[in-house]
């Protein structure tokens, strides 16, 4: 695998054919090891051409690697998080490869480390707040984190801050965000048909902390509005 590595390298590109090669080499036990996943890294690291199959096996090989060891099964641990943490944040960036990443572990994992969703976090709004726009990816990988593992599987307070952190950062909304964070929020505030006081008020400060209704958060009134049989007085949209 190190002189197909190498190679792959030297030429800067990563072809569906050498994904294929590279699946091969690191499958050929059934299992990812970590130096395996490792070496995916490096080449994720220095080729700025890879053919989309690319980010798919280096997804793959994470989570054969990391959840699927008998010490911790399903479950992403403090020392696992902070070696892959030390593999992706090479550049103090998350780019496709490693949003992907972050997607499938969230879907796959039943308990996930506090200090990769904390990681996770952070250099999502950082990459927010540097171009003020979301990808795809993006809004991918957050909607994992948001509603995957099997211990936190509902919208929480936190969860629900942290898209009004972001959505406040992105001073041009895309249809697939607006539609993800009107969901989410209002699954987390709604939930018996009912938008009670404490609810109103913290919604009426989460809304209204940059002075402006965007079309997410239009999205998000139209919502529960919808979906409210009753609604507290003191919502002010």
């Amino acid at each position: 695998m190190n002189d197909l590595k190498n190679a792959i390298i030297a030429d800067g590109e990563v072809t569906a054919a050498e994904v294929t090669q590279l699946e091969s080499a690191v499958f050929a036990d059934g299992k990812a090891t970590k130096e395996e996943v490792a070496t995916l890294f490096e080449i994720n690291n220095a080729c700025a051409v890879k053919d989309a199959s690319f980010a798919e096996l280096v997804a793959k090989s994470v989570v054969s690697c990391y959840l699927a060891d008998s010490d911790s099964y399903k479950e992403l641990s403090d020392a696992e998080a902070a070696e892959l943490i030390a593999l992706m944040d090479t550049d103090g960036k998350l780019d496709s490869v490693e949003l992907l990443v972050i997607e499938k572990l969230y879907n796959k994992a039943e308990k996930m480390s506090p200090a990769f969703t904390t990681y996770v976090k952070s250099r999502i709004v950082d990459a927010v707040t540097e171009d003020g726009v979301i990808s795809d990816e993006e809004i991918n990988a957050i909607a994992a984190l948001v509603y995957g593992t099997a211990e936190g599987e509902e919208v929480t307070r936190e969860e629900a801050e942290l898209l009004f952190t972001i959505n406040n950062k992105l001073p041009k909304k895309i249809f697939n965000w607006n539609k993800f964070f009107s969901e989410a929020v209002a699954e987390h505030i709604v939930k018996d048909g009912e938008l009670s006081h404490e609810e109103a008020i913290w919604l009426n400060e989460q809304i209204g902390a940059d002075g402006t209704v965007d079309a997410a958060e239009a999205a998000l009134i139209a919502k529960v509005k919808a979906s409210c049989t009753t609604l507290s007085p003191v919502f002010k949209f």
